[in-house]
């Protein structure tokens, strides 16, 4: 009989504890963007000024040659993007594009208007009576994680809302930490980390309220995840404690 009572409370404190592992909450800072925001609430917002895209390694461009002379036209057809076989050129890890005519030309950290008024003066030394407009095809930016759907996304902006970039990946995953957001941004040889919290509204008057071409989100798991993901070595241990009872009380039956 003692045995009995043995075996009962070994089940009991084994259901209860794999009760406390599945039904452990995550706290509610950590599952809401913003904490304590009512309804109709406004803030005077001092957003600081957008940072100028500046063109960086292994960007594609389009690079347009315009002129009213149609022989310098032919030259550079498909260099339109108006043109369904237009050539992208990529920057290379010198920072450098391989032109007609020019050859290999640095446009590394200058603006698309400035590369652009940059191979515009090479150019002239060859011909006449051009425009050269350059444009980056797409900007992208990497979202890893605690995100619905992780991946790299496109966006047509120079830059795009931090809670923005985040939507485009489906937004925040139930156990990912709001509170703790961390952005990776490369300029030139550095690389900057930011870290934000998406549960004070504070961030919106901070440089992490945009976000970057080639930036990465970086969004952690919260404590519960892992003891969720745990249970399932769990559930393994209580099949086996069940198994080994049952066989237990077989075996007792048996000398009985």
């Amino acid at each position: 009989m003692a045995n009995k009572q043995v075996v009962y409370s070994i089940i009991k404190l084994f259901c209860l504890g794999i009760l406390l592992n599945l039904t452990s909450c995550i706290p509610h800072k950590k599952v809401s963007y913003f904490k304590e925001l009512e309804d109709h609430t406004s803030f005077n917002l001092e957003i600081p000024e957008a940072q100028k895209r500046l063109i960086q390694y292994g960007d594609r461009l389009i690079i347009e040659v315009l002129s009213v002379n149609e022989r310098v036209n032919s030259i550079f057809r498909g260099t339109s993007s108006q043109d369904v076989n237009y050539t992208t050129y990529i920057v290379d890890d010198y920072g450098k594009v391989n032109f007609p005519f020019i050859g290999s030309i640095e446009v590394y950290g200058l603006s698309q208007e400035e590369a652009g008024k940059k191979i515009e003066s090479e150019l002239m030394e060859y011909l006449n009576q051009l425009v050269v407009k350059v444009r980056i095809q797409s900007n992208l930016v990497s979202l890893v994680g605690e995100l619905r759907t992780p991946g790299m996304y496109e966006f047509s902006e120079d830059k795009i809302e931090l809670l923005r970039a985040i939507a485009l990946a489906g937004g925040v995953s139930d156990f990912g930490k709001k509170d703790e957001v961390h952005i990776l941004r490369r300029t030139g040889n550095e690389l900057k980390t930011l870290t934000v919290d998406l549960t004070e509204p504070d961030y919106f008057n901070g440089e992490e309220y945009f976000v970057y071409p080639n930036d990465i989100i970086v969004i952690n798991a919260v404590k519960q995840k892992n003891r969720q993901l745990s249970s399932l070595n769990w559930t393994t241990i209580l099949a086996l404690l069940t198994t080994s009872i049952t066989v237990y009380y077989f075996i007792t039956n048996l000398n009985e």
